[in-house]
């Protein structure tokens, strides 16, 4: 199985992973139809590309009182199924990353379904601060990403550098 990974180092902050995003889902070029988001911190120049973590344990999903967000066993992403959604907004309450929302014009849950398997976010990125790739893969580049924080707080970790 493969996960989308954030690498916020190589972020440029161009926001093209947000137009790719809304043209795919609403034939749009406006970023408020995008399921990524690129937060900025403008003031030390960090850009952090996010979007759904597709939870082992959605908290949007159960709290869907239609079961309307399920996971595909393909792809491994909790999809929406647009029929079924009443547009209630409990997913965008329960998601704790504030990864999903009912978009405004349909009325409807919308969160990243991984693009059937293929991420335009991550095909697009110039400067491949987006990639999908093998979990296992992504979560050793989350346990790096972490030590190197970690290790360039000399408050926490004295002595200690990234490497």
């Amino acid at each position: 199985m493969k996960a989308l990974v954030s690498y916020p180092d190589l972020c440029t902050g161009c926001r093209l992973c947000e137009l790719a995003c809304a043209f795919r889902v609403g034939k749009t070029m406006h970023p408020a139809r995008s399921r990524i988001t690129v937060v900025k911190w403008e003031d030390t120049g960090f850009y952090l590309p996010f979007t759904c973590l597709q939870c082992e344990k959605p908290a949007c999903a159960s709290a869907c009182p239609v079961e309307a967000i399920t996971r595909r066993e393909d792809t491994g992403a909790m999809v929406v199924d647009a029929e079924r959604c009443i547009g209630c907004g409990m997913c965008q309450v329960s998601c704790p990353f504030g990864a999903a929302c009912v978009d405004r014009g349909t009325r409807v849950a919308s969160k990243c379904d991984l693009c059937d398997g293929s991420p335009r976010c991550a095909e697009i990125c110039p400067a491949s601060a987006i990639r999908y790739q093998d979990e296992q893969e992504a979560a050793a580049h989350r346990r790096r990403s972490q030590v190197a924080r970690a290790l360039s707080h000399p408050e926490i970790f004295p002595g200690g550098e990234a490497r």
